[in-house]
């Protein structure tokens, strides 16, 4: 099959049942390096079609939030029996609700585009996130003997909990009208040959409302191909993936194209940052950072890079900047003698300088 631009699909009905023959893997882009060290172009960086989305459920989820506390604020008079402080008291705690809310909200993967507008794992970390808080707050009223009021806490997280699963649930009707008239798609390319090609690119065309639109459709590659030709092969597919501006890359090959290709395949699309959907007849792919992603009817395996995220990310930035201070305290008397030794004993400078080439050329 020769190289084909698409347009976007129209609105269709859903996927059909039968969906023995083709299922996907989602491998992240990120994950290889050497392929992409040795891509010399200026690397087409993907924009994330759900950013939008994440924006408004981050602005709507403060709004719901914010709402809470003022309702339990006012309405904390409702449950008897319960100990009322002084008025600037419940608005501190206010503030420090909300903010300690939408904190544990964005370490929870709340606003993780992969997880948004598809599935129930958006509202599965909703609940955890508020379940976490509410419980935080009860910890820390009990250690510290924090008379609260039970009406306000009460309050505040059922109306909470409430109005953040109706914003996402009308958020996320809002996205699927949106993909109906072909906003918010992830611009897909498919890589296959013959039938396997065509069911996949039917199935993602069908169902605009999963999300994904084919742009453009290019031959699979033999794993016995040589470099050279397996070479020119990924630069055409990394220009049709520039061209089209595509986020997705999806492989329907046969077994002949192996998990050869799909590695190297990866390593160029590191720099680019595009997900690369994987048919199990090309080759396994497991591990331990693999989630359930569906998409028109298809269950999808989404692996993730190894990388820290939240509170592991801030953790580990710590003790770098702790360690690194350390080292550069014990060693600074030594790097001082060297640094007044050099001038005295030769005619170079103090510092070496070099000039060096990194990803993607710069």
């Amino acid at each position: 099959m020769s190289l084909e631009d698409r347009t976007t699909p129209d609105a269709a009905s859903a996927a059909p049942d039968d969906l023995q023959h083709t299922i996907p893997l989602v491998m992240p882009s990120r994950i290889g390096w050497a392929e992409a060290h040795s891509h010399r172009d200026r690397p087409h960086l993907r924009r994330d079609p759900l950013r939008v989305y994440a924006t408004r459920a981050v602005l709507l989820d403060l709004l719901a939030v914010i709402v809470a506390g003022v309702t339990g604020f006012i309405l904390r008079w409702a449950i008897p029996y319960s100990v009322e402080l002084n008025d600037p008291t419940y608005v501190s705690f206010v503030v420090v609700v909300v903010a300690a809310w939408m904190a544990v909200l964005v370490l929870r993967g709340a606003y993780d585009t992969r997880i948004l507008g598809v599935g129930s794992e958006e509202f599965k970390r909703v609940v955890a996130a508020t379940a976490a808080v509410f419980a935080a707050i009860a910890l820390v009223a009990f250690a510290f003997k924090l008379e609260l009021s039970r009406g306000f806490v009460l309050i505040t997280f059922v109306v909470g909990l409430v109005l953040l699963l109706v914003v996402r649930w009308s958020l996320r009707a809002w996205l699927r009208h949106e993909r109906r008239y072909g906003h918010f798609l992830h611009r897909t390319v498919v890589i296959g040959q013959g039938d396997a090609m065509t069911e996949i690119v039917d199935m993602l065309d069908r169902d605009p409302v999963a999300g994904f639109t084919v742009v453009d459709e290019i031959d699979e590659i033999s794993a016995d191909a040589s470099e050279e030709r397996l070479d020119a092969w990924l630069d055409e597919v990394m220009t049709r993936i520039s061209l089209q501006d595509a986020d997705t890359v999806a492989v329907a090959g046969s077994p002949a194209m192996g998990p050869k290709v799909i590695q190297r395949l990866a390593w160029r699309l590191e720099g680019p940052r595009v997900d690369l959907l994987v048919a199990p007849t090309v080759g396994d792919v497991a591990g331990p950072r693999v989630s359930m992603r569906m998409a028109a009817d298809l269950p999808l395996l989404h692996l993730d890079e190894p990388h820290l995220t939240g509170p592991k990310r801030a953790i580990k930035r710590s003790l770098d900047v702790l360690f690194g201070v350390v080292l550069f305290l014990v060693f600074l008397p030594f790097m001082l003698v060297a640094a007044i030794g050099v001038p005295l004993t030769s005619k170079g400078p103090m510092l070496y300088f070099q000039e060096r080439v990194g990803r993607g050329g710069q």
